[in-house]
């Protein structure tokens, strides 16, 4: 008997590159990061756009809060999803947020969570909030939604999922029609259920929550640090102008070994979690010459109230005081919003910043990020 496999459709585009990918790991990884926290906040904003028409500005700063994100970059977030939203509305009439679709495909349970439905008396509309950069291809993801779409709702002729690029103010739609999902279910049942059994990896094994103990993934990851290590180049790798000069004369060798570095990197960081976590279940590790521990350690934090009169005590000069106290612009803003009088928030939190704006208290920073970006 085949065990079920279960599969969101967020997960099909690397499924159908790799259906290994869809079988559950012996050890289950799962990363989280700045942007992708960015964006469960940001989809968490639109769904109620989608509902109500409008966004919940003085809710944004106690959003921001909750992910942990900068409350100004998700309010620039919000905004652009609110003038995309205006542009396609039309098509999405009496539109539900945040709807759970399953379906059982032979040994497959498909799942998807569609951020917006729509459904006319022929046609089922499905789209998907992009907050981060378009870089990727999401055509097996839209087309899992169009299937799930159908299968729910056995009227519908046809239907369409499109991706709601916020950053770029674009909407990418694929369609499927009663027929194509035939079509799509026979694909599904060839390539993913009848699997033959090897590994297909590449670069899409760094979204792959089972990469760390893929043995075709970490074939690839020894090429990638031989690659790493055996550069023809005059200097070494690690020296600054020897990159430098690389970058210059071989751009695309450069965005090679960039891609490359990083996907070494992203390898050893999950094999390195992979080893935590089981010597955290299951204890210590004992070698010949040497042994895998988990070593605790007590780290102090001050409680803000009782130590506030002590420092003011200790370090009379602001100056000074100012060096050990560290303050959240987001979370003053939470505050804020939170003991205003209801329909005032988000005044509040401009009055707010107007006043550490006239203070002299607000001070901005750039951060720079090298990225990988498609060429247009």
């Amino acid at each position: 008997m085949t065990d079920l496999i279960q599969l969101r459709c967020s997960a099909l585009p690397l499924a159908f590159r790799c259906p290994g990918s869809a079988r559950p790991g012996a050890v289950p990884v799962n990363e989280s990061h700045e942007a992708a926290d960015v964006g469960t906040a940001g989809h968490e904003g639109l769904a109620e756009l989608v509902r109500t028409g409008r966004i919940d500005w003085d809710a944004v700063p106690a959003l921001a809060q909750k992910h942990e994100v900068d409350a100004a970059e998700l309010r620039v977030m919000l905004a652009l999803g609110v003038k995309l939203w205006q542009q396609v509305r039309e098509s999405f009439p009496n539109a539900s947020a945040e709807v759970e679709m399953k379906h059982e495909i032979g040994p497959v349970l498909l799942t998807g969570h569609a951020d917006v439905m729509a459904a006319s008396a022929t046609v089922l509309r499905v789209a998907d909030w992009k907050l981060g950069r378009l870089d990727s291809n999401y055509r097996e993801q839209l087309l899992g939604y169009c299937a799930l779409g159908l299968l729910k709702t056995p009227q519908a002729v046809s239907a369409e999922s499109g991706i709601l690029w916020v950053r770029e103010q674009e909407y990418e739609p694929h369609t499927m029609t009663r027929a194509g999902l035939f079509d799509w279910l026979a694909r599904v049942e060839q390539e993913l259920v009848q699997w033959d059994g090897v590994f297909r990896p590449g670069t899409h094994c760094q979204y792959c929550p089972r990469s760390h103990e893929c043995v075709a993934a970490n074939a690839l990851a020894r090429r990638d640090m031989a690659i790493l290590m055996d550069q023809d180049l005059p200097g070494r790798l690690e020296d600054a102008e020897t990159v430098r000069a690389l970058v210059r004369a071989e751009p695309d060798k450069a965005v090679a070994l960039l891609e490359i570095a990083r996907r070494a990197e992203k390898q050893a960081g999950r094999v390195i979690q992979a080893i935590k976590d089981e010597v955290i279940r299951g204890g210590p590790v004992e070698g010949e010459a040497k042994r895998l521990e988990i070593q605790l350690s007590e780290k102090r934090h001050l409680n803000v109230l009782q130590a506030f009169p002590v420092l003011q005590e200790e370090f009379p000069e602001d100056e000074d005081l100012a060096q050990v106290i560290s303050i959240s612009l987001a979370k003053a803003e939470s505050l804020v919003s939170k003991r205003a009088v209801k329909g005032q928030a988000a005044k509040a939190v401009r009055e707010l910043g107007d006043k550490l704006a006239k203070a002299g208290a607000i001070e901005t920073s750039a951060s720079a990020s090298l990225v990988v970006r498609r060429q247009a």
